[in-house]
């Protein structure tokens, strides 16, 4: 087996406490061949004072400058490797102590690569695992319309291959890694990059990152319909190019933002912006009516799309009796089915009488299921399931702050009450949760 070294380059600002746990998990690797190098732009708080300390326990190398942005940052490091295999790594994440160890086989077995990549682990603040995340799927047609994103750190890139692409373009302020993905993608064929499923990086999943607090992502999404204006024209005559209609991939950058959104569960008025940008640019995209499939809440009127708030004011009609199916043989699965839950109810009369009045006097009260549940440990996601889609999904995370937790499914139809629920594990095999009550609500 080959002895690689490897080259780790940090960027941070005042990124202290967070840092402690990526240079602790430096320190724990198994394999020693690889050293540190930190651009830091010029922080205030303990972070150099931290770094200068570790020197005894590491091979680090600190630069305290100023610097025009992290992918300033990154370039200035990436500059300084003198090490076979370049990793990248923000303040809040972390090696596992074997991951060195691992990528070095994987390069012994496979040194043409231009790079290899695992997964990710995230998790809390806490320290609790929420979900993995796989790249999977990755190549340039996906990753120019925001199909798929690789997660950085889980990459690491051959130097030897790649050492004229190692760059980002700093006049990218957000999202830096759209326009290097999309460089790279375009000038390697596909057969270079290895995509391994074994996690190897832990990431912490806080608002600290820009992709998890919806206040950057009007910037973010505007950068990227920018970068890939400037990054078509300059390549559009590129064979990659000629199946690509270029408002496709405008209206499905803003698709990634709706449902990243989602995803962290942003207020539903800043979710239909972005999906209204999207319907702009292409109207009623294949993208964009697959995501109404599945979030039923949202709907199109005349074009337009508009959402169904769920009822601020209500008053619980009823406690609904359900029968409740364990779904055998997936547990073992992060995203397997758990639990079927089947309402033993109707609501015809009451619900045809209501409809009747909302278009008589314009009442905006509705029916909705209300779910109220606990989860311990792990994340579930809960959804509705008819003909083996899952409807109306949100994923839920165990934190310390809340595990009591409710979702509401409003009911279009008196049919849509027998539309099973489906619990399902959201990225954690083991997770543990118990449903306190299900509830018939009536309200707007």
């Amino acid at each position: 087996m080959k002895n690689y070294k490897f080259s780790i380059v940090i960027a941070s600002k005042n990124s202290y406490p967070y840092i402690v746990g990526t240079i602790e998990s430096l320190k724990k690797q198994i394999y020693k061949n690889f050293e540190v190098i930190v651009i830091d732009c010029l922080s205030k708080d303990k972070t150099i004072e931290y770094l200068r300390d570790q020197n005894k326990f590491l091979n680090i190398k600190i630069f305290s400058e100023p610097d025009d942005g992290i992918s300033d940052g990154f370039n200035k490091g990436l500059s300084k490797t003198t090490g076979d295999i370049i990793g990248l790594l923000s303040t809040d994440e972390r090696y596992f102590d074997e991951t060195l160890l691992k990528v070095n086989d994987w390069y012994s077995k496979y040194p043409e690569k231009a790079l290899i990549s695992g997964s990710c682990n995230m998790i809390s603040k806490e320290g609790i695992f929420l979900y993995n995340h796989k790249n999977e799927n990755m190549n340039f047609h996906n990753h120019i319309k925001s199909r798929k994103v690789p997660a950085i750190a889980t990459v690491f890139f051959n130097k030897n291959i790649l050492s004229d692409d190692l760059y980002y373009n700093i006049s990218q302020k957000t999202v830096p890694d759209y326009e290097f993905w999309a460089r790279v993608f375009l000038k390697h064929s596909e057969n270079k990059f290895m995509w391994m499923n074994d996690p190897i990086v832990e990431a912490i999943e806080d608002e600290i990152s820009m992709s998890k607090n919806f206040r950057f992502f009007d910037q973010m999404t505007l950068d990227k319909i920018e970068y890939f204006n400037n990054f078509y024209i300059k390549n559009k005559n590129n064979p990659a190019f000629k199946e690509l209609d270029p408002n496709t991939c405008r209206a499905e950058i803003c698709m990634w933002a709706a449902e990243s959104l989602k995803a962290i569960k942003t207020d539903k008025n800043i979710i239909c912006k972005f999906l209204q940008m999207s319907n702009k640019y292409q109207l009623k995209n294949t993208r964009l009516k697959n995501f109404i499939e599945i979030n039923q809440n949202y709907y199109f009127h005349n074009d337009n799309i508009f959402f169904s708030d769920n009822p601020k004011k209500y008053k619980v009609v009823k406690k609904l009796n359900y029968v409740s199916k364990k779904i055998l043989g997936n547990d073992s699965n992060p995203w397997g089915y758990r639990e079927l839950l089947t309402i033993q109810k109707t609501i015809l009369l009451k619900f045809y009488l209501n409809k009747y009045f909302q278009k008589l006097i314009n009442l905006k009260n509705f029916y909705s299921i209300k779910i109220t549940f606990e989860i311990f440990s792990g994340s579930i996601g809960i959804s509705q399931i008819f003909d083996n889609k899952l409807l109306n999904e949100i994923i839920y995370n165990r934190t310390n702050n809340q595990i009591l937790l409710e979702t509401v499914f409003p009911l279009k139809e008196p049919s849509s009450i027998k539309i099973p629920l489906m619990i399902r594990n959201a990225g954690d095999s083991n997770s543990k949760y118990e449903i306190k009550s299900i509830e018939l609500i009536y309200g707007s």
